[in-house]
């Protein structure tokens, strides 16, 4: 979780039009982002069976075995809006949606800022991919805590190199890049705002989960079998 959204009554606004039943996946814009980020019962990048020892130093990642595929895009606030605009539209005018939508020009530098102080940028495609990942997986498994910076890179090389390898990706275009970076940020956001609040009472908290996790699942993606360390993502089972 990254405590994005700083602004009491946005919050409360946010809260108050998100389900825990139901998380939205955009149809037609979220499916598939990567059907598949752990292929073959291994996770791209994740050469470790276990969980790093208390003290012992993180893992470096491999940039030699990261795809060149260019998962980046110079963002545009108007293109933004008309991704939002469809969000909102493809969900039936989904409450939480509509609400980040018309709060776009506040929630969205919070993001950015979040996410730079763990070093990951709003216009890369693997670091959006592994903000929801993460956001995603946390919240299935009921960590509140905020992970620290290298966890989010490893991720985001194992995200890019999942992404790097899905055909529809590696020849997309900036347009489309910010298309899926947008509709990934807008689960986190969500999924952020609704664990922040739901801390403090257990049972609102397995709600949240169980409903991201389906959504996870329509995205083939299936969190309760994976384990988050500190080299990223691995398999628990197949």
């Amino acid at each position: 979780m990254m405590k994005i959204i700083r602004h009491a009554a946005l919050t409360a606004a946010l809260l108050g039009a998100v389900p825990a039943s139901a998380f939205p996946t955009v149809s037609g814009v979220m499916w598939p982002v990567v059907m598949n980020p752990c292929p073959a019962g291994k996770c791209p990048g994740a050469a470790a069976k276990t969980p790093r020892k208390a003290g012992a130093s993180p893992a470096s990642p491999d940039r030699a075995a990261t795809s060149t595929t260019d998962l980046t895009f110079i963002p545009s606030a108007e293109r933004r809006r008309a991704n939002l605009a469809t969000f909102v539209a493809k969900s039936n005018g989904e409450a939480s949606i509509a609400q980040i939508a018309a709060k776009a020009d506040l929630i969205f530098p919070q993001l950015e800022t979040a996410m730079a102080a763990r070093g990951m940028k709003m216009n890369n495609l693997a670091d959006s991919y592994a903000a929801w990942w993460i956001a995603s997986h946390d919240a299935v498994h009921g960590v509140t805590e905020t992970r620290p910076a290298h966890i989010y890179r490893a991720v985001s090389h194992q995200a890019a190199e999942a992404l790097a390898a899905t055909p529809q990706i590696a020849s997309a275009n900036p347009a489309f890049k910010q298309q899926l970076a947008d509709a990934l940020l807008v689960q986190v956001i969500l999924i952020d705002t609704s664990v922040d609040h739901a801390r403090q009472d257990p049972q609102q908290l397995r709600a949240i989960g169980t409903a991201v996790s389906q959504s996870a699942r329509r995205m083939g993606v299936d969190l309760t079998a994976m384990q988050l360390t500190d080299a990223g993502f691995r398999l628990t089972r197949q």
